[in-house]
């Protein structure tokens, strides 16, 4: 148990340092939207294909074009010699992993 010196020695300790941190990133609201995922498929001059995800890749993003998402996913799987580029991605939950 904190004496009655201590807790405000701790006060100031949590003062001084807390007010020095800055945040690493803007913070955004919990059920806010970004950018939709996207999958953008480009082709090099010898053939090799590169899928770049962008976007939110959550569930809650991807339900209006699943359909969609899906028939591409499918093709590039099918083809088997693509090259996936995750950058692009800002957010993504287990569903969409």
């Amino acid at each position: 148990m904190l004496g009655q010196h201590t807790a405000p020695a701790l006060e100031r300790i949590l003062a001084t340092n807390v007010a020095s941190v800055a945040p690493a990133a803007p913070l955004t609201k919990i059920g806010t939207m970004g950018a939709p995922p996207a999958l953008n498929v480009m082709r090099a001059p010898d053939g090799q294909a590169t899928a770049a995800l962008t976007g939110e890749w959550n569930l809650r993003a991807m339900q209006p074009v699943v359909r969609t998402l899906r028939t591409q996913l499918t093709s590039l799987a099918q083809a088997g010699d693509t090259h996936w580029d995750l950058n692009g991605i800002t957010r993504m939950d287990h569903a969409a992993a």
